[in-house]
């Protein structure tokens, strides 16, 4: 079983995969960031890393949240 810690970024993972996006690198790097994986939690760099791979804004928002409970 995972961690507490790593579930929140899985969460948001595959939310993402669920939806038909492809969690490739960025994906990861977003939900690590929004879950403070290395560092403290950011909500604002998730969703901006999000939307920039093509994920849409509410998708985006969702996920995000997802990764920082």
């Amino acid at each position: 079983m995972a961690a507490p810690a790593q579930a929140n970024a899985q969460d948001c993972r595959q939310y993402l995969a669920n939806r038909g996006y492809v969690v490739g690198t960025w994906v990861r790097r977003a939900c690590n960031i929004g879950q403070g994986v290395g560092g403290p939690s950011d909500y604002l760099t998730c969703v901006q890393l999000l939307v920039d791979t093509g994920v849409r804004g509410n998708h985006a928002t969702r996920a995000c949240n997802l990764a920082d409970s």
